[in-house]
């Protein structure tokens, strides 16, 4: 009795330890549609013995395959081919069928197995099971080795989306092309993923819809992360590599110049992954930013403090919300209590492009088109009259970026200033005399070494062509009546400008002539400082008559002559 007993414990151990364990897999490729699949199996055994007529079968999950096909089939076992073994689909079972795996009764300690065939249809996690299954049907459990295989949703080609207005948070029209990889077939999905608007989806669909080419109706979804837009292929499905198109119409552009990235996915009926692809979308172009900076005292280099406010067409996420303020201009400023939000006063941090910065808008978000004030901002005109652009741009940061939201471009510029103070004389005053002519006038304005004047002498004067030309504040010259004067040392406010001309010929009349004209620039041609434009006239003194004879007719008194 114990002599029996250990023997139906080794046999026990023996039935126990009968196993088949996976040693290595290969699947590729490891799409979704893939219609050629490569399977590469390899499989170690222990204590297993396959009886003789047995055959191997893979059998898929129901759910992701349906196996129609397999062709180049190969089998070893224990290291050698099984040339005999053939290989088909079994449809009732969904499995790959290797006939003939085994001739005669086989001691198994190793397996190799591939073959080709159809992938999965959908993306996600499936299951194959191998196992040996004799000639009456009965199925080999010790040989049961359930292996997963993972697929991953096939790439589209050709993916692209144009929006048709380049405006931060305008209702504009995406249109979308792609091309499946993977052939479409009737009564699949598409959808369009985008992020969320800002934080939620409130407002990014606008009452929009949506169009595409084939044959299909549009079904729109939307949830608080992300919009999707279902466009069902209901009555014909799509070939490989035909370019299809989508178009969304009513939705908004991304709340800022920071890109967003697209997903366009192909879904089976049952919405499972099959093929996809993303694309980015990036505006250019801020949107409105209705900005309050209006200066009282246009004087040139005056200095205005400014109450500065603004409303932004799109909101501003308060964590990274900034205000950038661009201009060619000199800016100081300073703040003050004035922000409408609970927040800390904003402040200035560095910028490496002379633009000034301000962080710190707010603590929270700021909704779009509410008032924000900023607070008091100093601005110091400009040194002469030219036009300036100041842009006040709010951006948010993010990836080690600034991205753009809303701007507007402010014009300023100062008033130059009418000179009062100016007198002009000739060494020879006498009607149609030539001589030394002398301009002086007084600046109201600083100028500075490269700043120049222009002198515009009346029309019933001339400048003699042979005439020199020199002045107080460094070179001149003359074309015409017109002489420029060239600033080579700078000049402050209220200092008096002579320049002299050595042969000017005067008008030839005593009435006074038509006004001189003066003008400052500070260092173009569109930058006046100062100028005098009337009531600088000369007047000439009369020619004397050196000699007079009356010679009457009749030299009797009182005689009519």
């Amino acid at each position: 009795m114990k002599a029996k007993s250990l023997a139906l414990l080794a046999c026990l151990l023996v039935f126990a330890n009968s196993s088949m364990t996976l040693s290595s897999q290969v699947v590729s490729p490891l799409t979704a549609g893939s219609t050629n699949t490569s399977y590469s199996y390899v499989f170690a055994s222990t204590a297993i013995t396959v009886s003789a007529g047995s055959q191997l079968l893979a059998q898929f999950d129901v759910g992701s395959f349906t196996v129609s096909q397999v062709n180049g089939c190969q089998l070893s076992i224990n290291g050698a081919t099984v040339s005999a073994a053939t290989c088909a689909v079994n449809t009732s079972s969904n499995a790959v069928v290797f006939s003939n795996a085994a001739a005669s009764s086989i001691s198994l300690n190793n397996l190799s197995v591939s073959f080709r065939s159809n992938g999965a249809s959908y993306s996600g996690t499936s299951n194959i099971l191998f196992y040996f299954q004799d000639s009456t049907g009965l199925q080999n459990t010790d040989s049961r080795v359930n292996t997963t295989v993972s697929i991953v949703a096939a790439t589209m080609s050709g993916c692209s989306v144009v929006s048709s207005n380049l405006t931060v948070g305008a209702s504009t029209t995406y249109n979308f092309s792609y091309a499946p990889t993977v052939a479409i077939p009737t009564g699949s999905i598409l959808q369009l993923v985008l992020p969320a608007w800002f934080g939620n989806g409130t407002n990014l669909l606008n009452n929009a819809s949506a169009n595409c080419s084939s044959s299909c109706t549009a079904l729109l979804i939307s949830s608080s992360e992300s919009i999707i837009f279902r466009n069902i292929f209901a009555s014909a499905g799509v070939a490989i590599g035909t370019s299809q198109n989508a178009s969304v119409y009513s939705i908004k552009n991304p709340p800022s110049t920071a890109p967003i990235t697209i997903q366009i996915l192909v879904q089976t009926s049952a919405s499972q992954n099959v093929q996809q692809c993303y694309v980015q979308l990036a505006v250019t172009t801020p949107n409105m930013l209705i900005t309050t900076f209006n200066p009282t005292n246009t004087a040139i280099s005056a200095s205005n403090s400014i109450k500065l406010s603004f409303r932004s067409s799109n909101p501003i996420p308060g964590a990274t919300s900034y205000l950038r303020i661009s201009t060619s201009l000199a800016l100081s400023y300073s703040y003050s209590a004035a922000n409408s939000l609970p927040t800390v006063a904003p402040v200035r941090v560095s910028s490496t492009d002379s633009s000034v910065l301000i962080s710190g808008l707010s603590t929270s978000n700021i909704a779009s088109l509410s008032l924000y004030y900023l607070g008091l901002f100093t601005l110091t005109n400009a040194p002469s009259s030219k036009k300036h652009t100041i842009s006040f741009t709010t951006q948010t940061y993010s990836n080690n970026t600034f991205y753009s939201i809303d701007s507007n471009n402010i014009v300023v510029q100062a008033t130059a200033a009418t000179m009062t103070i100016a007198s002009v004389s000739a060494s020879n005053p006498i009607a149609y005399a030539i001589g030394q002519f002398s301009v002086s006038f007084t600046i109201i304005n600083n100028l500075v070494v490269g700043s120049f004047a222009v002198l515009q002498f009346p029309s019933e004067m001339t400048i003699i062509d042979s005439s020199t030309c020199t002045t107080s504040v460094g070179n001149c010259f003359f074309s015409g009546n017109t002489v420029t004067v060239n600033v080579q040392n700078a000049v402050s406010a209220g200092s008096n400008i002579t320049t002299i001309l050595s042969l000017v010929q005067n008008p030839l009349t005593t009435t006074a002539s038509s006004t001189f004209s003066i003008s400052t620039y500070y260092d173009t041609s569109d930058s006046l400082v100062d100028q005098l434009t009337s009531g600088l006239t000369f007047a000439a003194a009369p020619v004397p008559v050196k000699s007079l004879q009356v010679l009457p007719l009749s030299k009797t008194v009182r005689d009519i002559t």
